[in-house]
């Protein structure tokens, strides 16, 4: 069953119009203060990358430190990839990696595959598409506070 902080997360898939890769997108705005009931204004947009294994910790631990006034309420945003998750590590590697010479780190491909170097087509992704969307989506959402979150390569 999920919890009621995930249950309050809505999800839409997005296309770059630059790579032409289709991204799973997770959001949830934030939650009204608890002490007034009124809903924050110029939240920052925080951007869990690995959106399958990070969303929902990310969702859950921002909402609880919000509500103890440890950390402003944030838009929780997930960017993810469809499929299981081993197809996700091939898309990871092409979007989290500067271009590199072919044959480099050629050892890992039956990992994560042979293919890199989409970082600054991901980044674009991110800045220019991704975050007019969620600012649609969620008016609080502010128009120059951003967090990117990652792990490894991300």
């Amino acid at each position: 069953m999920a919890t009621a902080t995930l249950e309050r997360a809505h999800r839409f898939s997005l296309q770059s119009k630059r790579s032409g890769t289709t991204y799973d997108i997770a959001y949830a705005p934030p939650l009204a203060s608890p002490a007034t009931g009124n809903p924050p204004q110029d939240c920052p947009i925080f951007i869990a990358l690995d959106s399958s294994l990070t969303f929902g910790t990310a969702l859950e631990r921002s909402s609880m430190y919000a509500a103890m006034g440890v950390l402003r309420p944030s838009v929780v945003v997930g960017v993810g990839y469809p499929g299981d998750v081993f197809a996700s590590l091939t898309a990871r590697t092409v979007d989290f990696t500067p271009e590199t010479p072919a044959g480099k780190h050629a050892e890992m491909a039956g990992l994560i595959g042979s293919d890199y170097g989409g970082a600054d087509a991901f980044l674009d992704f991110l800045l220019d598409e991704l975050l007019p969307a969620v600012r649609a989506r969620c008016p609080e959402a502010s128009q120059d506070r951003v967090i990117l979150h990652g792990f490894s390569l991300g």
